[in-house]
């Protein structure tokens, strides 16, 4: 077909046409002389789906021979042969369809061969790149290695031929997909870039990144050869999978029209089904219906990117057990929003500690909801009032509380220690708590919001007695190796955090070699654009070691 020449023209393939009557006629070449393509060396990708593994072990070369023999008697020739452990173990693959039931009996029953000695497999495929100059080109076969590595897929074995214009990878049949759409996409579509996404939340932040994403779409392709293509939705209601691709303009309609109920583990074990290359979750809720199941998509080669907080300040263990399943898979659980939102807080303080530097003391206002309030507050007005505004402007918690009773403050102040290299529980973080009874044991929150009420003259009175010492009324965490705290402080002029405006974050790093003047990160810390934009942040940082 004419499409077809034109794309072998524009990328400087040869093609020659051969007759299926007269097979034996030389055909004609389309092409400049003996081609050669110095830009691209690999001139092609094949695939045989299915194919069946003996390896033989433990025999002398005569009953290995004799073996071979009766294969050749049955019609049985391996299309590959590798060798294994130096020479004793011999491995053969052949072509599993037409494999008939006396052919597998010679197989298993050669001369000399038991058991012990014969091990079978038949769910495998064999994948091949193949090129004139392979030979000569460094890295070509590194290339491929790493291709098939980064997404998942165990090379069994591996094999040159053909003069070493030929490399085959013996792979897990399941991974064949996988695989060919990798390996075209890492040698032909060179630049080009196809990430994944399964999205789980559209809330406020899930939207927002949707949003974005979208806004971004057509500079990413152009100027950074990276489609980001949404593949997979869910919200609390209904989920949405379409592997090439969910139109993004129209993604609320797919969402609202989708017959499928929302369900956490079907939705990753669909996702896991799926099997695609470069492939990131992204764990837009607040719950842990979709935490729980990190272990599980990070097992499957599947990288992480979320705002929810419950993993990493969760238990120690699970934490642990996470970040070294990522380190062994070559994946990403990334979650630079968990503080900070959109500021660059964790990916510093692991620049600072792979550099060398040595962490004495975290620091920081690390609520921006909490520093809204408090900001609203300090320009007068009542208490009560300064949280209601806050939540008219969406940046609060759903529940009020989860922000005035400090958990989630403390959840960030135990995910800062954990990256700092100390041990750190969500039970033992010295929270000195400023509500009354009557707001901490409210039942909803209406119930909570007129308890409030209540609190406004004692919380003038902190802030009159603060401004008679000229100093303003902040929420301060801190961490040490130590200890973890968080408390009411009047802070002075000179402190960092005085100068706090808006919903802004503050964190303050003193280490070896920031002691006299302190690292300083200051900046928004709440609100769906700046989460949502770290979240896309983190998407890309992932999508270039993908």
């Amino acid at each position: 077909h004419h499409n077809a020449i034109q794309i072998a023209a524009d990328s400087g393939i040869a093609i020659k046409l051969r007759n299926v009557i007269n097979p034996d006629h030389q055909g004609t070449l389309i092409g400049e002389g003996p081609f050669r393509d110095q830009r691209k060396m690999i001139k092609g990708i094949t695939l045989r789906p299915e194919v069946v593994q003996c390896e033989i072990s433990g025999i002398g070369d005569q009953q290995l021979s004799e073996w071979l023999n009766e294969l050749s008697k049955s019609e049985l020739q391996p299309v590959l042969q590798f060798q294994l452990q130096g020479l004793e173990t011999s491995s053969f693959v052949f072509e599993k369809h037409g494999l008939v039931k006396s052919q597998l009996k010679v197989l298993e029953s050669g001369p000399g061969i038991g058991k012990k000695e014969f091990r079978y497999r038949d769910d495998l495929s064999l994948v091949s790149i193949t090129g004139d100059e392979m030979a000569n080109s460094p890295g070509v076969f590194g290339k491929m290695f790493e291709i098939l590595g980064r997404n998942g897929i165990n090379v069994i074995s591996m094999a040159k031929g053909g003069g070493n214009q030929t490399l085959t990878a013996l792979i897990p049949a399941k991974d064949s997909n996988k695989a060919l759409n990798a390996l075209h996409e890492g040698f032909f579509l060179s630049g080009h870039q196809v990430i994944h996404l399964f999205l789980a939340g559209t809330g406020l932040i899930g939207s927002t990144l949707l949003r974005q994403i979208k806004k971004q779409k057509f500079h990413l392709l152009q100027n950074r050869q990276l489609e980001l293509r949404v593949v997979g939705l869910s919200n609390s209601r209904k989920m949405q999978f379409d592997l090439k691709g969910i139109d993004i303009e129209d993604w609320q309609l797919a969402l609202d029209h989708s017959a499928e109920k929302a369900d956490a583990k079907h939705f990753v074990d669909h996702m896991k089904s799926a099997n695609l290359r470069n492939c990131i979750f992204v764990d837009c809720t607040p719950n842990s219906d979709f935490s729980s199941l990190y272990r599980d998509c990070l097992l499957s080669n599947i990288s992480i990117s979320t705002p929810n907080k419950l993993v990493a300040s969760g238990p120690a263990s699970t934490y642990r057990e996470l970040k070294q399943i990522a380190q062994l898979q070559g994946v990403r659980f990334a979650f630079e929003t968990n503080v900070g939102a959109g500021l660059p807080v964790i990916n510093t303080l692991n620049d600072l500690l792979q550099s060398g530097d040595q962490i004495l003391q975290i620091e920081g206002v690390l609520s921006g909801s909490l520093s809204y309030i408090f900001n609203q507050f300090q320009q007068g007005g009542t208490f009560s009032d300064a949280v209601q505004a806050a939540r008219d402007a969406g940046l609060t918690e759903p529940d009020p509380r989860d922000d005035l009773f400090g958990k989630d403050f403390c959840r960030k102040l135990v995910i800062l220690a954990r990256e700092a290299g100390w041990k750190a529980e969500l039970a033992n973080v010295d929270m000195k708590p400023f509500l009354s009874k009557e707001c901490l044991h409210s039942q909803s929150v209406e119930e909570f919001m007129q308890s409030l009420v209540q609190m406004n003259e004692t919380m003038d009175k902190l802030r009159t007695g603060a401004a008679e010492q000229n100093k303003i009324i902040r929420i301060v965490g801190k961490v040490t190796p130590q200890h973890a705290s968080l408390a009411l402080e009047a802070v002075a002029a000179s402190h960092p955090f005085y100068g706090l405006s808006g919903s802004d974050n503050m964190i303050v790093f003193t280490t070896e070699r920031y002691q006299e003047r302190p690292l300083v990160i200051r900046g928004p810390g709440a609100g769906a654009e700046v989460t949502a934009a770290g979240v896309f942040a983190e998407i890309i940082s992932i999508a270039n070691v993908l």
